[in-house]
């Protein structure tokens, strides 16, 4: 004896039915498991609840940001001096992000990333070197506070698409620290620097006289 054409339909409908309910049951009782159009629907009908947000991420470290909402400001990277006798230096453990460069004679300095993270003093501040753009693109349209520069460094800085920080565009970010070398500067850091909003920013500039368009950083 052979199933009808019409049986058949009957046990291909009902078989689809059972797997289908077995599927839906799955997804009810496992929604984190199912894919996002499927919790979406269930959602939507009244099936499961809706999952909570993720928590926020610092999108230069991946972790929890320290206040519990990552800052609406861009990235302030901070020429920081690695000559043995600017150690110790101030800041470098609350940074984002700490680079170590390549100058002259044999010796490195610091660019210290800070966008998470806060810091009251950070230094002793140095001057800015033209790949310095070149490693900071990554980050959007950052703040570069630094302590001054040659005259083709300091072109290539006013050409880059970031906020140029030192002591004649932002005075009030930097101080003397009469504990060290005269030669040496610190910046106040990213809490203490943040200032109003530029005319065509839509984050706040840290400490700028001559604000550009800023944004966030993007994750690395």
């Amino acid at each position: 004896m052979s199933i009808t054409p019409r049986g058949k339909f009957w046990v291909a409908a009902v078989t689809l039915l059972v797997v289908g309910g077995a599927a839906l049951g799955y997804f009810v009782a496992f929604p984190e498991n199912a894919p996002a159009i499927v919790q979406r629907t269930l959602s939507t009908v009244g099936l499961v609840e809706e999952p909570p947000p993720p928590p926020p991420e610092c999108p230069l470290t991946g972790e929890l940001p320290p206040s519990g909402a990552v800052p609406d400001r861009p990235a302030l990277a901070v020429k920081i001096e690695n000559y043995p006798d600017a150690r110790p230096q101030a800041g470098l453990r609350s940074a984002d992000i700490v680079y170590e460069e390549p100058v002259e004679g044999g010796i490195t300095r610091f660019i210290a990333v800070y966008h998470c993270s806060d810091e009251t003093r950070v230094g002793p501040v140095r001057s800015a070197r033209a790949a310095d753009p070149d490693v900071l693109e990554q980050f959007g349209v950052p703040v570069l506070a630094f302590s001054g520069g040659s005259p083709n460094v300091m072109r290539v800085i006013r050409e880059a698409e970031l906020v140029p920080l030192d002591e004649t565009s932002g005075a009030a970010a930097f101080e003397r620290d009469a504990s060290r070398a005269a030669r040496t500067t610190s910046t106040r850091g990213p809490r203490s620097c943040t200032g109003p909003r530029g005319p065509r920013s839509r984050l706040p500039i840290p400490c700028s006289r001559t604000p550009r368009t800023s944004r966030a950083p993007r994750g690395g």
